[in-house]
């Protein structure tokens, strides 16, 4: 992928650029201006929108809504990714916004190379990664990832038995794979493993248990007589208890009933004989009554009724006693009333003696009610007292039929949980002497898989994530690896040499001068980190099999170092060379007689 144009609103330090990639031959560009004006930035964009990668700092200007990083390709496809405050990133190609993962496969497709990768392929970044002087997550993820059985055949440690090969080679697949299978492998071994200590545990358990028991001085013929003994009388036993438990609960059930039948017994004889009342005599008794309580409602009505008139003659002869006129009391009544007054005060006695007749009457009246009254609740009484007795009588009837009969008491018999027992210790002779057979099998079988648990133990500890197996061929792609990166590292650091150490991950070693003396990567020169770094991005490069270089902080090479690199870059043309340093005249002019195009920095 070729890159024509840059444009950058906005980010860090860069508030507005255009920046213009001419033909180059070899796909380099500089970028040289001093330090400040914007050369980090720039490429910080750039690496943000190709890989992601957050700049330290804040990413949009100071002031500024968003920032917007956007690349034309020699094919015309434009890239567009932009981030603003508070808000999620926006991605668009060809001026159609789009989502992440649409946005990240076309840039892929240019690149040819995933997103991920290109992080590492940056000088700046690779100084940062190697700065402890671990390059473990630089380098391995291009460590070669197609390996077959042989190789790791012949990787397994001294002493491997040809079984435990065979074993590996059956469980890995045919032809190339990558180390990710290596992981399957192991893990496939673990269970087995694990698989194998749970079988060797219980065959051990039941080895154990079946030592720990005495033998049987019987044959197995004689406990196979006894145990049907046993099991007869055991039988026999069963027949005797159910009957027994019957006979029990006869025998209970007629106690209980009898005592039942005594106690309703003395109930009776305990019981007074009330006298004989017919329902007629009871009806009869009740009518009587309901006849006095009518009478005595009858003589209180004329009770009321004559006490009533009474009050009402009283106020006739007093107002007739009086000579005012009715009609007003200013008027004087002359009209002789010795008559009419005669006949009220008679009539007033007439009241008086039928008063006291209907007073007698309603007394009477009362005491024939409360002594009818009296009459039917003694009937009452005595009928349900009659009622109770007759139903204690036929309680008892009931029980004396349905007494239970008691069956023959059963002969004396075997006991049940005693004979089980005895059967449970013949029994467990018995399956001593069925297991005595199984254990010289089960023994073998232990022993084979205890064999098989080392081999398993054996297999898992050089299989392991930091097993033999895996850092001998780790040793043996970085000692290639090595090579590869030496024979890089010549062409710009005429002489030297590079070698890789497994030591707690991944150190770099470089002899300066190709003579035997070598200084670890944290102890060389900023010249020769960056001469070394260079080197490990062109490798990097070509294994990852892309065409894109970005190299940052070139200005810690010394004058002869960088024009080799930038021989280089001309010896091997990219899609992509992007280098920054700054512009002293001895940098300015070795770019511009390495005939590589600049990018002014605006």
């Amino acid at each position: 992928m070729k890159i024509t144009e840059i444009k950058v609103q906005n980010f860090k330090g860069i508030e507005k650029g255009t920046y213009v990639f001419p033909a180059s031959s070899s796909g380099a560009y500089a970028l040289l201006a001093a330090n400040g004006t914007g050369k980090t930035s720039l490429i910080e964009a750039l690496l943000w929108l190709l890989a992601g990668e957050e700049p330290d700092g804040e990413l949009i200007r100071h002031g500024s809504a968003s920032a917007t990083v956007q690349i034309t390709t020699d094919d015309g496809t434009v890239f567009v990714k932009k981030k603003s405050q508070n808000r999620p990133n926006r991605w668009a190609v060809n001026g159609n916004w789009s989502s992440q993962t649409v946005f990240n496969a076309a840039l892929e497709a240019k690149t040819g190379l995933p997103i991920q990768q290109i992080k590492p392929l940056l000088v700046g970044r690779l100084m940062t990664e190697a700065a402890s002087g671990n390059m473990s997550d630089v380098l391995l993820p291009y460590l070669p990832e197609q390996i077959d059985r042989e190789t790791v055949i012949r990787h397994l440690p001294d002493g491997t038995k040809d079984e435990e090969a065979d074993m590996v080679r059956l469980m890995l697949p045919d032809g190339t794979f990558g180390t990710d299978e290596l992981d399957r492998l192991y893990k496939k071994l673990y269970d087995k493993r694990a698989e194998i200590k749970k079988q060797l545990a219980e065959a051990q358990g039941f080895l154990n248990a079946f030592g720990e028991k005495e033998a049987p001085t019987e044959s197995r013929k004689d406990l196979d007589q006894h145990l049907q003994n046993l099991v007869k009388k055991r039988d026999e036993a069963v027949v005797y208890a159910a009957k027994a438990e019957a006979w029990r609960r006869a025998v209970s059930a007629r106690a209980k009933q009898e005592e039942m039948i005594k106690t309703l017994e003395k109930q009776i004889r305990e019981t007074a004989v009330p006298p004989v009342h017919t329902d007629a005599e009871a009806a009869e008794t009740a009518k009587a009554k309901e006849m006095a309580q009518n009478a005595a409602r009858t003589a209180y009505a004329a009770l009321t009724a004559l006490i009533q008139s009474a009050n009402a003659l009283k106020s006739a002869i007093k107002n007739i006693q009086t000579d005012v006129c009715p009609l007003s009391e200013k008027l004087h009544c002359t009209t002789d009333k010795t008559a009419v007054l005669t006949d009220l005060k008679d009539q007033l006695k007439k009241d008086g003696a039928a008063y006291q007749v209907q007073h007698g009457a309603y007394k009477q009246a009362l005491e024939d009610e409360k002594s009818a009254d009296r009459r039917l609740s003694q009937i009452q009484h005595d009928m349900a007292a009659a009622a109770a007795l007759d139903q204690l009588k036929r309680q008892k009837a009931e029980l004396e039929k349905a007494m239970p009969t008691i069956p023959e008491q059963p002969a004396t018999g075997g006991d049940v949980e005693a004979l089980d027992a005895e059967m449970g210790v013949v029994r467990r002779k018995i399956t001593y002497l069925d297991n005595a057979k199984k254990a010289e099998a089960v023994r073998r079988q232990a022993d084979d898989l205890v064999i098989l648990r080392d081999a398993m133990e054996s297999l898992c500890t050089a299989l392991s994530p930091k097993g033999t197996v895996k850092q001998e061929l780790t040793a043996e792609y970085l000692k290639a690896m090595a090579a590869s990166l030496s024979e890089e590292t010549a062409k710009v650091l005429p002489g030297a040499n590079v070698r890789f150490e497994a030591d707690n991950g991944i150190r770099l070693y470089l002899d300066r001068d190709g003579n035997g003396t070598v200084l670890p990567f944290t102890a060389l020169s900023g010249g020769e980190k960056a001469a070394v770094l260079f080197a490990i991005i062109r490798m990097l490069s070509a294994s990852a099999g892309t065409r894109i270089l970005i190299l940052d902080e070139l200005s810690v090479l010394d004058s002869c170092t960088f024009r080799s690199l930038l021989a280089r870059l001309k010896d091997e043309p990219m899609d992509l060379a992007l280098i920054a340093a700054v512009d002293h005249e001895d940098t300015v002019a070795a770019v511009e007689e390495a005939g590589i195009p600049q990018i002014k920095i605006k």
